[in-house]
């Protein structure tokens, strides 16, 4: 493997480039469906909104420098991290004669442990998802698609589960609280109008707890939970269930969701709509507001401080306000982006080979390498792991300041 030579550029500077990304925390597919997780990127999300919009205008990114911790390997002989999860980057690993093994690293690149064989045709969900005392995988086999639990401490199975025929239905989102996993799913080979959005609760021993058909008409986009609400996205609506018994609890026909899910940022819930852009309150169950005016999404957004940025259509990066939704700062790229990544202040993505990094306080370009092939960037707290061609490196972000 190539030893990589990064370049620094100073802030300030405009950028048009061609910027596509692989997934992180997420699967995206072409369909818009996504995984849930109860690992949210925090920041500094406990600060007032006073607090951190003073924090954000006054600090500016003068440089940012990688400097190489660690050779990872590559998919076929040692594990690639895909996503970060928790505090850990996870990771799947394919070996001749040993099938796949799902990963886990810590944030110095070491193994924390690798589950036995997945005898799978393939992985619909490469990512984890889960909380500190159960970990989930699923995959599918002999067209099944089956949900399998880890110890989070060894990674040893727990119990698999087989949970949709795919003939008959296909799983779409995912998500897992301290009392189970949630499953949205949908009927294979319908339209989108018919497709029978189903919600399943099995508890930690994989036990089915309760199943809820929503309604007979419509699509299913999105799932996220929230102490004992369960937000379910269908066609034209959302419905807040309690989690506890699948009853549905209020219907808000106001907010129609689009095809990026929702992204849950401490006790708000950020929701790409037909119409728009907007922040809910989880505890109130309340809209804070609603950018009617935002371009429609490509992707989920990352948020820190007092901004939060998203993927928009036509090669847009665009940034409202945390606080009102107000529009900050915008950057028009050659080619869509479906998903973007941080660490910290800093905002990365890859496309065409390039690597590239932006202030998400204010938009400027901040670092570019293009010396490799780079597919793929997985942020942790202040490292990354770079994906050039198919092999990975692990870097710390070290950044200076202006002032």
């Amino acid at each position: 493997m190539k030893r990589r030579t990064m370049i620094t550029i100073a802030a300030g500077l405009g950028i048009s480039g061609c910027l596509d990304f692989q997934e992180t925390q997420e699967d995206a597919s072409d369909d818009g469906s996504r995984e849930s997780t109860e690992f949210d990127e925090q920041g500094d999300d406990e600060r007032s909104d006073d607090e951190a919009s003073d924090d954000s205008s006054e600090r500016r990114i003068a440089g940012v420098e990688l400097t190489e911790l660690r050779d990872l390997g590559g998919p076929r002989d040692e594990p690639n991290p895909t996503f970060a999860f928790g505090d850990h980057f996870g990771a799947t690993a394919s070996r001749r004669d040993q099938g796949t093994r799902m990963v886990l690293m810590d944030a110095e690149g070491q193994v924390v442990w690798e589950s036995e064989r997945i005898d799978a045709d393939y992985s619909i969900r490469t990512n984890f998802t889960g909380t500190s005392e159960q970990y989930y995988v699923w995959f599918v086999r002999d067209e099944r698609t089956y949900v399998r639990a880890f110890d989070p401490n060894t990674g040893a199975e727990r119990w698999t589960r087989e949970i949709v025929d795919r003939n008959e239905r296909q799983l779409d989102e995912i998500v897992a609280t301290e009392t189970g996993v949630f499953q949205l799913t949908t009927a294979e080979h319908s339209d989108q109008y018919d497709q029978n959005p189903k919600v399943t609760h099995l508890d930690n021993d994989g036990t089915e707890r309760w199943a809820k058909t929503l309604q007979q008409e419509g699509y299913g986009s999105a799932l996220l939970a929230y102490e004992d609400d369960l937000y379910v996205g269908i066609t034209g609506k959302v419905l807040r269930l309690d989690a506890r018994s699948g009853d549905v609890v209020t219907t808000y026909g106001s907010i129609r969701p689009g095809h990026n899910g929702f992204t849950r940022q401490s006790n708000d819930m950020y929701v790409d709509t037909v119409e728009g852009f907007l922040r809910f309150d989880l505890a109130s169950h309340e809209i804070v507001w609603n950018n009617e005016d935002a371009r429609p999404l490509r992707g989920r957004p990352v948020i820190a401080d007092d901004v939060v940025v998203v993927p928009s259509e036509a090669g847009w990066i665009d940034a409202y306000g945390t606080a009102d939704g107000g529009h900050r700062w915008e950057t028009r790229l050659d080619q869509e982006v479906r998903s973007l990544t941080r660490t910290g202040r800093v905002v990365w993505t890859t496309s065409d080979d390039v690597l590239y990094g932006f202030d998400i306080g204010s938009g400027d370009y901040v670092y570019e390498g293009d010396d490799g092939q780079y597919r793929g960037v997985v942020a942790l707290n202040d490292r990354v792991s770079i994906t050039d061609y198919d092999e990975a490196t692990l870097y710390r972000v070290e950044v200076s300041e202006e002032g």
